[in-house]
């Protein structure tokens, strides 16, 4: 009788392990992919972001006005929410240098003042997606002639 007691609490046991063993690795594989799902997504959102704060400073360097202030404002916000440290870090950096310098409690920035900033924010992005540096960037503005001076 002890044989077959014996026997059966280990079949039992084996059997329990058979079953425990998969049911925890489906739920470690599942929480691994669903930890990766979220980096994934974390990632895209940052590369909207980034693309948005690019843009939105382009916007500023080609033309000042309060509706490209409010959106680079807008941008900033977001990067600091969502961005990388490094990245949030540069942006907000350059975004609070050209701040002080509209209120006057700082110079004006000089173009190579823009440029390093532009390319530390550049390169902490191009970092954060997992691409190499430049040595050199900077935003060109582009502010084309009026149609109605040509005619």
């Amino acid at each position: 009788m002890d044989d077959r007691f014996l026997t059966a609490a280990i079949t039992g046991t084996l059997m329990l392990f058979a079953y425990l063993i998969p049911a925890v690795m489906r739920y470690l594989n599942n929480k691994n992919q669903r930890e990766f799902d979220i980096r994934k997504e974390l990632l895209n959102e940052q590369k909207r972001i980034y693309q948005e704060f690019m843009i939105a400073l382009q916007y500023i360097v080609n033309e000042q006005g309060p509706d490209q202030f409010l959106a680079l404002q807008e941008a900033t916000v977001k990067v600091a929410m969502f961005g990388d440290d490094k990245t949030s870090n540069a942006c907000s950096a350059y975004y609070m240098d050209v701040v002080r310098a509209q209120q006057g409690s700082r110079k004006l920035l000089t173009q190579e003042e823009h440029q390093e900033h532009q390319t530390a924010v550049l390169n902490s992005i191009r970092q954060a997606i997992g691409l190499g540096p430049f040595d050199y960037f900077e935003l060109v503005g582009f502010r084309p002639e009026s149609k109605n001076q040509n005619a």
